[in-house]
């Protein structure tokens, strides 16, 4: 355990070593902290309580940078979760506003300023140029444009500056592995970073129920095992659903039970064109449809007036709830919204966290699929592969066989995740 100057009051009574050695990071000589390993190891929270606890007691008035997907994402999966603290409301005044994307922490005399940035797009970086930071928390890094963290890095100039990385590992071709875990990056070598590698034993503080729910929800050979349970960087390899199970997975019929109908779409017109008609109970989620266009096996090029057409013949007199649609699809969504018939909302694209959902979701019985989904649903996922060669997170799926997968994920991760947060 690092040595640390200042005195730290425990959050809670069931804290591991590392997650002590987290919160005293920001006293010790280490310029950078990475926190990496499994899932649900208090990896971000106790980052997140070291970081405000650190900057409350060091500044006054200064700029911090909180760093994550997205600004929403951030929102959900750190700020609200660090809120919610007995410790937190009972030390500080928290206020958030959501429209400048800012929580400000005051306590007394002193009220620093923590801004939320998402790092996930090739123009990410554009939103942090021209602050200046004292310190900056970067969650799932691997996750993020590396042109963004390096804005985020080259922004804090103040003097005593401190940078926390949090991160499940990911494959070894990823740019943040090679960079900052192994060290190949071109920053000066008299820069101190702390390494904690996190399992789930690392958290004493996680209910045993959730504990073996975990364990159980990836296979042990898996990529998504080895990632999210052993903590260990690895390079993904065969089939990404490697779980699927017929018996499991597959049903001739849906539940007599009251349910939501949900629509989720992977949008194409050079690409196969995928949409699967959601069925959601109380406990389960039926994939009871598809709608599968290959037009590379067609000489047909549909319009997205077209794709509509025969999207909302196989949905017929359901009401549909929301259709979910791939964000980058905005021809699709502006005819959806024209026809005025559909509520549409943008998919949670985020690649390897919604295969995580997804898998979960599948190991636990949480999606069926009707058998008579063969065209789209039932033959890809006995191809959708992981890419070896992948040089990025987004880029260690393999581009094929990914369409109906895609409006697969696309749903789990944007709404049955929400649905079922109590079992998952």
């Amino acid at each position: 355990m690092i040595e640390y100057s200042k005195p730290l009051v425990s959050p809670s009574e069931a804290i591991s070593d590392k997650q002590w050695t987290l919160m005293a990071f920001p006293y010790s000589d280490y310029d950078i902290c990475i926190a990496e390993g499994a899932v649900r190891s208090g990896k971000t929270i106790f980052s997140m309580i070291g970081f405000v606890d650190w900057a409350m007691q060091t500044f006054n008035g200064k700029n911090f940078a909180v760093c994550g997907f997205s600004v929403k994402s951030v929102e959900r999966n750190v700020i609200n979760e660090y809120r919610r603290l007995d410790y937190a409301k009972g030390k500080y005044n928290i206020k958030v506003n959501h429209n400048d994307s800012l929580m400000m922490v005051s306590k007394g005399a002193t009220t620093n300023y923590f801004y939320i940035f998402g790092g996930n797009t090739e123009r990410s970086y554009e939103s942090v140029q021209g602050i200046t930071l004292a310190g900056a928390l970067i969650d799932e890094v691997v996750l993020l444009k590396e042109s963004f963290v390096n804005q985020v890095l080259t922004r804090l100039s103040v003097k005593g500056n401190k940078v926390y990385f949090t991160c499940n590992p990911s494959s070894l071709s990823n740019w943040f592995y090679k960079k900052w875990v192994k060290r190949e990056g071109d920053y000066e070598d008299d820069v101190k970073i702390l390494r904690l590698h996190f399992t789930l034993d690392d958290n004493p503080g996680l209910d045993d129920v959730v504990y073996k729910q975990l364990k159980s929800r990836w296979t042990k050979k898996s990529t998504h095992y080895k990632w999210y349970i052993l903590g260990e960087w690895v390079s993904p390899e065969g089939l990404v659903y490697d779980n699927f199970s017929r018996s499991r997975n597959v049903v001739k019929h849906l539940p007599k039970e009251n349910g939501r109908w949900f629509v989720s779409v992977d949008y194409g017109i050079t690409n196969p064109f995928a949409a699967l008609l959601w069925y959601v109970c109380n406990d389960r989620a039926y994939i009871a449809d598809e709608l599968y266009i290959d037009t590379r096996q067609s000489e047909n090029r549909y319009t997205d007036e077209e794709l509509y057409e025969f999207m909302a013949r196989m949905i017929g007199d359901r009401q549909i709830y929301n259709i979910i649609v791939d964000p980058s699809a905005s021809s699709f969504k502006e005819t959806i919204k024209r026809k005025r018939k559909f509520r549409v909302k943008n998919a949670n694209n985020e690649v390897l966290a919604g295969i995580a959902t997804t898998y979960s979701m599948l190991s636990n019985g949480l999606i069926k699929v009707l058998d008579k989904c063969e065209k789209g649903v039932l033959t890809e996922v006995y191809l959708y592969s992981w890419d070896e060669n992948g040089n990025s997170a987004k880029e260690s799926v393999k581009k094929e066989n990914d369409h109906a997968m895609d409006a697969m994920r696309y749903f789990a991760h944007t709404v049955l995740r929400r649905e079922y947060s109590r079992k998952y």
